[in-house]
């Protein structure tokens, strides 16, 4: 009985290194593709698309750094005309001051900015 325990212990050790002998054979295989790969491209030479790839890959980078680019001027346009529609419908619905509520007269500047408020919570 008292060997049940070491046996154990043993067992998982076993089961421990089997788990990273397998890690390594998958690395080794994956290292083994790559070299493949290295392989068919020195005997293609320049026709083969690996030698292209920086080229394609810094390509591919200026794309997307112009399409950032361009996705931020467009929010700053779309915020931009949001506040002038909001300021053409303050000025084309009232023409020196409008009420808030019906209770007390208010601004042109200080509606538009109740207006832009209450547009942009969800009202």
């Amino acid at each position: 009985m008292l060997m049940l325990p070491e046996v154990s212990g043993q067992l998982r050790k076993y089961l421990g290194v089997w788990r990273d002998l397998e890690m390594l054979e998958d690395s080794l295989a994956g290292a083994h593709q790559q070299m493949l790969l290295v392989k068919e491209a020195e005997a293609m030479g320049v026709v083969h698309p690996l030698y292209s790839l920086p080229n394609r890959c810094a390509l591919l980078l200026k794309a997307r750094s112009a399409h950032a680019t361009l996705a931020a001027t467009l929010k700053e346009k779309r915020d931009e005309y949001d506040k002038d529609i909001i300021n053409y419908k303050v000025r084309s619905s009232f023409s020196t001051r409008c009420f808030h509520g019906g209770r007390k007269s208010i601004s042109i500047s200080e509606c538009s900015a109740v207006l832009y408020t209450k547009r942009n919570s969800g009202f």
